[in-house]
């Protein structure tokens, strides 16, 4: 055992989720988001630097699996087969945390938690196919054969990224098209969020495959790395938190529909709860600007909180709570990876 190879790659993981993690929350608390949207909070849109980058990294770990099983099934090589389980493992679990998350975005701006669109329905079956990866390895007793037909069953399961990615394209979904959000995603000041939100998502993904399978060659603890991924979940959850708690100290509420003047400001705002407020005197709009192309209030739709006349934004709940999730998705993915390591 290198004591030097375990101490760098736990640095370089800790490098990295911190990383991860600065960027998710500065994306979240000073990422721009849509001045209008056709139904929910425009904050839910936030969800794009915090689902996206989760549901994109599935594909390349699913890609990563792929390409291992073929070299096993090539060269009979263990190392290769190793690959492929440690791929497996992460792409199934960010997966399942794809579909977490984009139900809570979901249940905001699509009105219900589950649409049976193509792309959630997609992933779904990409999931239940990769399940299956693990029911199949379990069940044939000879280590060989196993290795052998696990492996050819991860490649023949891949043929679901391309049908879960392609499925919107091809049949009426709510999802956006690329054109739609490319749109958003890639034009001012949301492209280099995103673009170094999609780097260190996918590099943590990849990471969480290499990272142990290297730990356990060079045979190396795995406790370290589950220290870390327990850390990384605390920080995040702890600015998840920090989002959220207007929740439960200010009663945010719902601007449904907001009057102005001339120069955008606020002068009355009709309330989810059903109370019309009208204002002593005009308030400005946080959200800048304060009028759409329409003319509309910039304020419609989202939710807020008014205290001395002074309005302020809430980001709506889905996302601090899938920042949670991302977390979790961190540590559940090291904590598989260690029990494979203590069975293997």
């Amino acid at each position: 055992m290198s004591v030097r190879t375990c101490r760098l790659l736990a640095a370089y993981l800790a490098v990295l989720l911190a990383l991860d993690a600065s960027t998710m929350i500065y994306a979240v608390l000073r990422g721009p988001f849509p001045l209008a949207v056709a139904l929910g909070a425009p904050t839910a849109y936030l969800n794009i630097f915090v689902h996206v980058p989760i549901a994109i990294s599935s594909y390349i770990v699913f890609a990563i699996a792929l390409v291992a099983g073929a070299l096993y099934l090539w060269k009979r090589d263990d190392k290769y087969d190793r690959i492929t389980h440690s791929a497996v493992i992460v792409g199934e679990a960010y997966g399942v945390f794809t579909i977490i998350t984009g139900m809570a975005w979901a249940s905001e701006s699509w009105g219900a938690a589950w649409n049976w669109d193509p792309r959630e329905t997609g992933v779904l079956l990409l999931v239940l196919a990769y399940l299956g990866y693990f029911a199949l390895r379990s069940s044939i007793p000879d280590p060989e054969r196993k290795k052998l037909v696990a492996n050819a069953y991860a490649i023949a399961a891949f043929s679901m990224v391309p049908i879960s990615f392609a499925a919107p394209y091809i049949f009426k979904s709510l999802h956006p098209s690329f054109k739609e959000a490319q749109t958003f995603m890639w034009t001012g000041s949301a492209a280099p969020l995103m673009a170094s939100r999609m780097l260190l998502a996918i590099l943590t993904a990849i990471s969480l495959v290499l990272v142990p399978y290297k730990a356990r060659t060079a045979k190396c603890s795995t406790k370290p790395l589950l220290a870390i991924g327990a850390a990384f979940l605390i920080v995040v959850a702890t600015a998840a938190a920090i989002i959220a708690a207007p929740y439960i100290t200010d009663n945010p509420v719902r601007a449904v529909r907001v009057g102005t003047d001339e120069n955008g400001n606020i002068t009355w705002i009709l309330l989810s709860n059903g109370t019309n407020l009208t204002l002593q005197k005009p308030a400005k709009n946080p959200v800048k600007p304060p009028l759409t192309r329409q003319g509309q209030s910039s304020l419609t739709g989202h939710i807020i909180t008014i205290e001395n006349g002074e309005i302020r934004v809430v980001r709506h709940w889905c996302v601090p709570f899938n920042m949670t999730m991302y977390g979790l998705l961190i540590l559940t993915t090291l904590l598989a990876q260690h029990h494979y390591t203590k069975t293997h």
